[in-house]
This record gives structure tokens, sequence and C-alpha cells, in this order.
């Protein structure tokens, strides 16, 4: 993680395996921080906070296989409210990414995948405990429960 001169926060996780660590790093950078890396397949039940009514544009998200980047612009975290950070990752079953095969009449076959799965919100007020939800294949609506 790091502070650019006109006080942008980028943060890059290569792993999704110290949430604490990355909590505190924002802390310290001046920024109130929920961080949750959840485990693999699962997500975090809607509810848990409230969104504050903060301007966000100029937030950036990148992710890779089990890794993201993000840009969190000067002055879209106020004071009194919380950047909430929520990841995970989850290993595709067998017959997904020969569902997701672009061009089934080429010779690539895709035999493995990753998808990964990042929210950023503002929240104003406390932010809840994660509760964790599995997560269906992909093709699925999915609405998860309570939300």
């Amino acid at each position: 993680m790091s502070r650019d001169s006109a006080g942008d926060v980028d943060v890059q996780v290569n792993r999704l395996d110290d949430a604490l660590g990355l909590g505190r790093a924002l802390e310290a950078a001046g920024l109130s921080a929920d961080v949750t890396f959840l485990p693999d397949g699962t997500w975090c039940q809607p509810g848990r906070s409230t969104s504050a009514d903060v301007d966000v544009s100029g937030l950036t998200v990148s992710t890779g296989e089990r890794s993201f980047g993000a840009r969190v612009p000067a002055g879209s975290v106020p004071r009194g409210a919380t950047l909430v950070i929520t990841a995970s990752a989850r290993t595709l079953t067998e017959r997904e990414p020969r569902a997701a095969d672009e061009d089934p009449d080429d010779d690539v076959r895709p035999v493995s995948g990753v998808t990964v799965r990042v929210a950023f919100d503002v929240a104003s007020g406390p932010v809840a405990a994660c509760t964790p939800v599995r997560v269906p294949p992909l093709g699925t609506d999915w609405t998860p429960p309570g939300g």
C-alpha cells in the first residue's frame, strides 16, 4: 500500500490471506477500514453496513488470479466513515471453464480457472461482522440470502 503526493491511496493485494494487515496499513494511512478476505467460494451476506453518501468517482479496482489492486482517491473516505473491502476467490468447477469457452470450435480448451470478487464501499456508521454464504457456480442467477 502507498499514498501519492495527491493523497490517493494505492492498494495491491497479491494473496487473500492478510486482511488484518491490510486493515492496519489503511488505518496507519488515516483511513478507517474494515477488510474481509473470505474462504474459497464464499461471500458476505448483504446488509453489513449502510453506504455513505460520498463521491467515490475515481475509485478504480483491477483483479487478477487471487489478487486485486485499487486506487482510493483522497477525500473519498471522510472522517467518521469506513472503507469496507470484501474479497474472495473461487476455483472454477471442472465444467465452468468449458461452459465459458468463447469459441468452442477452436483448439484452445480452458481446463481451469479462478473467479475473483472484490467489493469496495464507504460506510457510514458501524460495519457488522461478515456472515459467509456459499457462492454457486458461474452461470447461476444468484442473489445472496437476505439481499
